[in-house]
């Protein structure tokens, strides 16, 4: 990442190079095995979603870059000289402004009748939702295609796709994924495949050896849904695809952040090695002089010239690094305020430490965005595991999502409100709900529970055990008897 003197550069990739743009995709050439052409429509929606990626892509390479901080910024021309913005500095907001609210997103378990089968499938599935998140929330966007595993892979495969390489046309009554599309080994902006999802079958164009058309097959996915689930950010009616976390307002932050490193940077060499000055000296002295050599153990000196005049030697005062770390602490409050991202977590310290009212209190907006990402996913994870049941087989209703607690509490702290939980309502105790409260996993939970029946199970035999020799009944020939009562 660098500062660069040339603003059609600006939001370009690390090197100031903008990603191959999809063009010249030969879609007015696509036919059957059969060597039939297919319909106009199914055509036009697969190059209506080609035209929205290619749309978009120049800005999504801008946010990814932010994201990974490899961005360029304009260099304004006054305090730095062009010899010095090539130094490379760079700033990780952007990437903050994403995974602290996505590290509050996690996901527990399912409820439902059949969520324990979906689960399992989902795990065996090895579904990233983490990853899947990121995108959503840097990109504004993210995609997961649910379907059926082939030979050696899981019985249902949940594949993540970003928005650089997939779309879907969402109905406007539904606002549900009607077509969609993914984009596979992209080469000079023309993919080699792209697969196709409608409610009632799926199509795989695959490139031709001469690369001037596409052959189509066609495969029934007998759900009557489309297998593509949308996942979006803040998501509105006139972005119903979402908006990142990273617009413009977090990005002008950024920017402006790099510019003040590479001047305090600058600075700081200044402030090391104060300017000096020698006045009076003859034209031999200030010739013997040479730069950085006082500073490494050698003395210079200068003679008083024929009239006894001696050189006056000073230094100008050091510049001051104040300045610059509080504009950086202004720019840290700035993001801060557009992000919701504590400024302890921006690396800003505050002289006196912050009560625990007063850092809860700093969490409260991006707790509440993790509450509204969650409840915006929970519709998605929705349809998502119904595509897995239905791939999968299994009989279920609607299987929703148990999101863990979005404010990071310690198990003290979740222990004692699950006390007050269930002294308050004395039904919770011991149920799933009360368990989730304690932080504990899905998983974990299970095998809780296996093991309290185990150790039930284990009590009411030794019960009966001893029930049974105290009415004077040989345990060991009639046990079942004596459990049965």
């Amino acid at each position: 990442m660098g500062i660069i003197n040339d603003d059609s550069l600006i939001g370009r990739g690390e090197n100031g190079e903008a990603s191959d743009p999809l063009s010249q995709i030969p879609l007015d050439n696509v036919i059957t095995q059969d060597g039939l052409r297919l319909r106009s429509d199914f055509i036009g929606n697969v190059s209506r979603c080609i035209n929205e990626i290619a749309y978009h892509q120049n800005s999504l390479t801008i946010k990814q870059g932010y994201y990974d901080a490899k961005f360029m910024v304009l260099n304004i021309g006054i305090a730095i000289p062009e010899y010095l913005a090539t130094l490379e500095e760079t700033v990780g907001w952007a990437a903050k402004a994403v995974d602290s609210l996505t590290a509050r997103s996690r996901i527990s378990g399912f409820d439902g009748d059949g969520s324990d089968e979906v689960s399992a499938l989902i795990r065996e599935a090895g579904f990233d939702y983490l990853s899947l998140i990121t995108d959503e929330c840097s990109l504004g966007c993210a995609f997961v295609v649910v379907s059926g595993g082939l030979k050696g892979e899981p019985d249902v495969v949940i594949t993540p796709h970003s928005p650089m390489t997939a779309t879907a046309l969402l109905s406007k009554r539904t606002r549900r994924p009607i077509f969609g599309i993914t984009l596979h080994k992209i080469e000079g902006g023309v993919p080699e495949i792209i697969n196709a999802y409608t409610p009632n079958y799926n199509v795989v164009l695959s490139l031709n050896k001469a690369g001037d058309g596409y052959r189509a097959d066609f495969a029934n996915n007998g759900l009557g849904v489309t297998q593509i689930v949308d996942f979006a950010h803040r998501r509105s009616t006139k972005r119903p695809l979402g908006r990142s976390r990273i617009n413009p307002a977090v990005r002008s932050i950024c920017g402006n952040a790099v510019r003040e490193m590479l001047r305090s940077e600058i600075a700081a060499e200044f402030f090391t090695s104060p300017q000096k000055f020698l006045v009076g000296a003859s034209k031999e002295a200030l010739e013997q002089i040479k730069e950085y050599r006082q500073h490494i153990g050698e003395i210079f000196a200068a003679s008083a010239d024929k009239n006894g005049n001696v050189p006056t030697f000073g230094q100008l005062s050091q510049g001051s690094m104040e300045p610059h770390v509080a504009y950086m602490r202004q720019l840290a409050a700035e993001f801060a305020a557009e992000t919701g991202v504590p400024l302890n977590s921006l690396g800003v310290v505050q002289d006196n430490p912050s009560s625990a009212e007063a850092i809860q209190s700093a969490r409260e907006d991006i707790i509440s965005e993790a509450d509204l990402l969650n409840k915006s996913n929970t519709w998605s994870m929705i349809r998502m595991c119904d595509l897995v049941a239905k791939i999968g087989g299994i009989n279920h209703d609607s299987i929703t999502p148990a999101w863990a607690s979005t404010s990071y509490m310690t198990q003290a702290s979740s222990a004692d409100a699950a006390i007050k939980m269930a002294q308050a309502v004395p039904q919770l105790a011991g149920t799933t709900v009360l368990l989730r409260r304690l932080g504990f996993t899905d998983e974990e939970i299970r095998l809780i529970k296996d093991e309290n029946r185990k150790n039930i199970n284990t009590q009411l035999l030794s019960e009966a055990i001893t029930n049974a020799a105290t009415a004077g009944v040989n345990p060991s020939i009639q046990p079942s008897a004596a459990i049965g009562g």
